[in-house]
């Protein structure tokens, strides 16, 4: 599933330009300033790009739920507000991800799941969240550039991916933003239908918590199973199999067969 932000109308003025011939762009950067800006955009802006895009992604590290990857579109006179969503509280997050849809000129997040996650490897599944974000986004992507958080992404135009571009870059911030609350609410969903493994508290990361119910109620399907903690907590005898059904459908009744 993928979801559009509310757009401005001056959406309808971004413009693209077909280049002939677009290479990915693989400069040295400077170190990241105190707070993202432009300095990366404006480097895509005089390579010839009308309009640039920046992608960040949520998720890749956490051991179940959706890889999650927003790109955004910001006017030229945003300013500072954005920061890398890891710095933020939830309730920051939450807030400017309201304020960067009422402000951006274009804004969509995409995800990939869990089994398209242990069936294409994680960096294939992040790149595809990401190429169904931009996909979202309302203009021609022939002649636009990328910043992006260090995934190389297959693209028409030039693609700038350096480490921490969310904390350089005010529009790879700002997508660091929307993704990361869109993907927070959708895990606090899978807590209300997988309950006892606490999604909604440690967003399916790794920790102790999570470890030591995956091994009380085994895996559920929201799990990734190519990932090794995951994978080495999978029965591989029938009995156990159905002995970590058996606990999981005690919490949870009505998910009694869809496992």
């Amino acid at each position: 599933r993928s979801d559009v932000a509310p757009l401005s109308s001056s959406r309808c003025r971004l413009r693209s330009a077909t280049r002939s011939s677009i290479t990915n762009s693989r400069s040295p950067v400077p170190e990241a300033p105190v707070t993202p800006g432009w300095e990366l955009e404006r480097s895509l802006w005089l390579k010839g790009c009308r309009t640039v895009i920046g992608v960040d992604e949520a998720g890749r590290g956490c051991l179940a739920g959706p890889v999650f990857a927003a790109a955004v579109v910001l006017p030229g006179n945003a300013r500072g507000c954005y920061r890398d969503s890891k710095q933020l509280s939830p309730e920051q997050r939450e807030e400017l991800a309201l304020q960067l849809k009422r402000e951006a000129l274009a804004a969509a997040v995409g995800q990939a799941s869990a089994r398209e996650i242990d069936r294409l490897g994680i960096l294939a599944a992040t790149h595809l969240a990401a190429e169904r974000a931009l996909q979202l986004l309302p203009f021609d992507l022939r002649g636009t550039g990328l910043v992006t958080d260090y995934l190389r992404l297959q693209h028409p135009g030039p693609v700038l991916a350096v480490p921490r571009a969310d904390a350089r870059s005010l529009q790879t911030a700002a997508a660091s933003i929307l993704a990361k609350p869109s993907r927070d609410r959708f895990l606090a969903e899978l807590d209300r239908r997988w309950p006892g493994y606490g999604f909604a508290r440690h967003k399916g990361y790794g920790t102790r918590q999570h470890l030591l119910a995956l091994d009380e109620l085994g895996v559920c399907p929201e799990h990734r199973r190519s990932f090794a903690p995951v994978r080495h907590r999978l029965k591989v005898t029938a009995s156990g199999v159905q002995c970590s059904r058996d606990k999981r459908d005690q919490l949870r009744p009505e998910a009694a067969g869809q496992y």
